[in-house]
């Protein structure tokens, strides 16, 4: 259905709008009737790939940055902008309790209450609490 939103909705001035984290999952038909990207942070090669694939060959370069934007940071290149731009994004407010870990303040700092001994005993005992 969204395919064929996306290849007839223009006659009927409707547009549509799409959002994955993972683009190769997409339908090819259906990007290639995306006349502007606003791209996010990507690390796989396979992903990176498909949306140089996507872009214009004088963009093409750019999807190599796509893996080094940061939180908040993205991509915007086609129609939409005159020159492919590296734009920062609005922040929501309140911003979402949804941070990374830190890991190497939980791996310096350790545990208030671990018992490391107990650990042992129900892995060993293949037991859950």
């Amino acid at each position: 259905m969204m395919e064929r939103i996306a290849k007839e909705g223009r006659k009927y001035g409707v547009s549509i709008g799409v959002v994955s984290q993972r683009p190769t999952e997409l339908s090819e038909t259906m990007l290639s009737q995306c006349s502007s990207f606003i791209c996010l942070h990507t690390t796989s090669l396979d992903d990176q790939a498909y949306i140089r694939g996507l872009i214009p060959e004088s963009e093409g370069n750019l999807a190599y940055v796509l893996s080094s934007l940061g939180r908040g940071e993205d991509l915007v290149l086609g129609e939409a902008v005159p020159l492919p731009a590296r734009v920062p994004l609005y922040k929501p407010n309140p911003e979402p309790r949804s941070n990374d870990v830190s890991y190497i303040n939980g791996w310096r700092n350790g545990a208030d209450n671990l018992d490391v001994e107990e650990i042992v005993h129900l892995w060993r005992t293949q037991n859950k609490r």
